[in-house]
């Protein structure tokens, strides 16, 4: 093979690696990129201790790819795009700290990604003092509802909230044992974290 085009074969592979081992220095991330023969690279580092949820799904709701990636497991897969029926998809990554998605479009075959990467849901950090701090963005002025579950009762909840940028930090030493869902509510959506209180 001419070197140059071994080298133009191998670059999107490199970049795609290169992506993988600084998001692996850091927390929990989304890889996704699509080749020049619209394969999609999919890939997700999970530095959780639990599972995450990432799922391809297009605008009518259709869930086109679903995979359950186990706490500290990482995954990779290559994906042929070509065969999707046109329209707009989301790549979404859930139960970590934060949550992501990327978009991409699919056209007579041919698929690109949207270049926008944006964070769809709130940050969640479980601090070393028994605190969980939740930030979250609410650029459109909504009310936040923020509510502790175990055994799906409401046994905490802090309501309309409405600040543009919501900052909370929630003791959790009086909170009884348990493996709690702690869920934000806003806009009609709902973002969920896994708590666990031993």
């Amino acid at each position: 093979m001419n070197p140059k085009k071994f080298i133009k074969f191998l670059l999107p592979f490199l970049l795609f690696f290169m992506i993988y081992s600084m998001a692996a220095a850091s927390e929990s991330s989304l890889l996704f990129s699509i080749s020049s023969d619209y394969k999609a690279r999919l890939g997700v580092v999970n530095k959780e201790n639990h599972t995450l949820n990432l799922e391809i799904t297009n605008n009518e709701g259709d869930v086109f790819f679903t995979k359950a990636i186990s706490g500290g497991q990482n995954y990779f897969q290559l994906l042929d795009l070509t065969a999707m029926p046109d329209g707009k998809y989301q790549v979404r990554l859930s139960g970590s700290k934060n949550n992501y998605q990327k978009e991409f479009l699919v056209n007579n075959h041919r698929a690109e990604i949207e270049k926008k990467e944006k964070l769809i849901g709130p940050s969640f950090h479980l601090l070393s003092d028994e605190t969980l701090a939740v930030s979250y963005v609410n650029d459109k002025g909504k009310s936040v509802n923020i509510l502790f579950e175990l055994n799906n009762e409401v046994v905490f909840e802090d309501r309309n909230i409405y600040e543009a940028s919501v900052n909370k930090r929630y003791s959790l030493k009086q909170l009884p044992k348990g493996e709690y869902s702690v869920k934000l509510c806003s806009d009609g959506n709902t973002f969920s974290y896994p708590l666990v209180i031993k």
